[in-house]
C-alpha cells in the first residue's frame, strides 16, 4: 500500500479489513528526502519498485483528481471512489469511478463513469479489478 498519508493515518485504515498486511507499506510520514506529494508519481514509482512490478501490473485506488494525475504520471491503472470534497473534480483518466467500492453485505457500489472492461455489480470485486488490467 502507498499513501502520501500520514503513516498512522494509513495504519488505521489498514487495522480492520485486511485478512492479511500489504506486502508493502509507504506512507507519507516516511517519505525519503527529494520525493514529492501527488500529483508526482513519485510514491506509486517506489511502491512498485519494491514489490519487485511492473506499473503496468498495478492499480491505484483513489479519491481526488490529484491522485488520478499521480497514478497516470506512474502509467498505472485508476479506480477512483468519489467522495463529498472530491465528487465534482475531473476524473477523466481514470478507468472507473465509483461512488464507493461497496460491500456484499453493506454500502451498494454505483458506477460513475467507466472506461474499463469491469462490470462491477454492487460491490467492486478481484474480478473487476483483473478486468481493469486487462
Amino acid at each position: 500500500m502507498a499513501s502520501t498519508s500520514a503513516q498512522d493515518s494509513v495504519e488505521a485504515v489498514l487495522r480492520a479489513p485486511w485478512e492479511r498486511p500489504p506486502r508493502a507499506l509507504l506512507a507519507g510520514a516516511r517519505r525519503r528526502r527529494g520525493e514529492r506529494k501527488k500529483p508526482a508519481p513519485d510514491i506509486y514509482i517506489l511502491a512498485a519498485e519494491r514489490l519487485g512490478v511492473s506499473p503496468s501490473e498495478c492499480v491505484v485506488v483513489e479519491d481526488s483528481a490529484n491522485g488520478v494525475a499521480a497514478a497516470v504520471s506512474a502509467k498505472m491503472k485508476c479506480v477512483v471512489t468519489v467522495s463529498g470534497y472530491t465528487g465534482g473534480e475531473d476524473f477523466s483518466q481514470a478507468e472507473i469511478v465509483l461512488s464507493c467500492l461497496g460491500d456484499p453485505d453493506g454500502e451498494i457500489c454505483h458506477v460513475l463513469e467507466n472506461r474499463s472492461a469491469a462490470t462491477p455489480g454492487g460491490h467492486f470485486t478481484v474480478a473487476d479489478l483483473e478486468a481493469i488490467l486487462e
